[in-house]
């Protein structure tokens, strides 16, 4: 047994400057995404749509003319279609997609071709949140120039969660932490709602508003950080919003937790069902587009 390092990935900026003959003239392809080649398992599906513009489109009959969608969403779920290169040469990558299943976020997928990650920028390429099918070209406006000796290659799109570890980490915490409050509290007050009786839950438990406090601020970073990913407004992440501000009003107003006694939990089930959101990035395709 030999152990060798892992060799480091370059920056796009790397990879570009070594530059191969580029023979390659104008060159077009579209590969129907759901002809692959190979994909990870049973559970990423093959979808029937009849929206304008998917391809192929069959009049009067259910076609299976998509993949992917809710069921590919796992790490390392992958699925891997085989290109063909006409030429040695260099050539841009695009796939029409939808993600209209997590709201306002974005999902992430790693690139690989030939089993080969080539640079940094196809570690965690951004599937931007759109209610309408979209085409995602890698490298935005200045398309990655992807080097492909002529034949047949293997591109694969493998499912990454990566960029929302710290954010999926924040959110188990705050949820834990609440979900330990919760129990404290009804060990106290008991399950059901007693209204002639009056509460000073911090003679209880006096370090409560502190401990809130501590989950407001985990959450405060989990939106700096979600809004960093995905280019979106914290107010766009409804129910998570909306459990941050029930949790702003309860520092503010203790008395809300005897007053309903399912306060705390209704936080921590929204966070809890974020922290499942957020590692499980859908994504639905149509087509992989190959030009030169």
């Amino acid at each position: 047994v030999k152990l060798v390092p892992v060799a480091e990935i370059p920056v796009y900026a790397d990879y570009s400057t070594n530059q191969k003959p580029n023979n390659v003239k104008e060159y077009y392809c579209e590969i129907e995404a759901e002809n692959v080649q190979l994909k990870s398992g049973k559970n990423i599906q093959y979808i029937a749509s009849n929206e304008p513009g998917v391809t192929p489109e069959v009049i009067g009959q259910k076609t299976l003319n998509t993949i992917g969608g809710e069921n590919y969403a796992s790490a390392h779920d992958y699925i891997e279609w085989s290109i063909y290169a006409p030429e040695d040469g260099y050539y841009n990558l695009a796939f029409k997609y939808r993600q209209n299943y997590n709201s306002s976020l974005t999902s992430f997928r790693r690139l690989t071709v030939d089993g080969e990650r080539l640079f940094r920028e196809l570690e965690y390429i951004p599937f931007v949140y759109e209610r309408k099918w979209g085409l995602a070209v890698l490298g935005g406006d200045m398309p990655y120039e992807i080097y492909l000796a002529r034949g047949e290659h293997r591109i694969r799109l493998e499912v990454t969660n990566a960029p929302y570890r710290e954010i999926s980490n924040l959110l188990h915490s705050v949820s834990s932490g609440m979900a330990e409050l919760d129990l404290e509290v009804k060990e106290i007050i008991g399950v059901s709602q007693d209204v002639y009786r009056l509460w000073n839950l911090e003679s209880y438990i006096p370090d409560l508003t502190d401990r809130l406090k501590k989950n407001e601020e985990m959450l405060n970073q989990v939106f700096d950080r979600m809004e960093e990913l995905t280019g979106r407004d914290r107010t766009d992440f409804n129910t998570l919003s909306a459990a941050y501000h029930d949790l702003e009003k309860t520092i503010e107003d203790i008395s809300l937790i005897t007053s309903n006694v399912d306060t705390l939990s209704n936080i921590y089930t929204a966070v809890s069902d974020w922290e499942t959101t957020v590692t499980t990035p859908s994504l639905l395709l149509d087509t992989v587009c190959i030009k030169s």
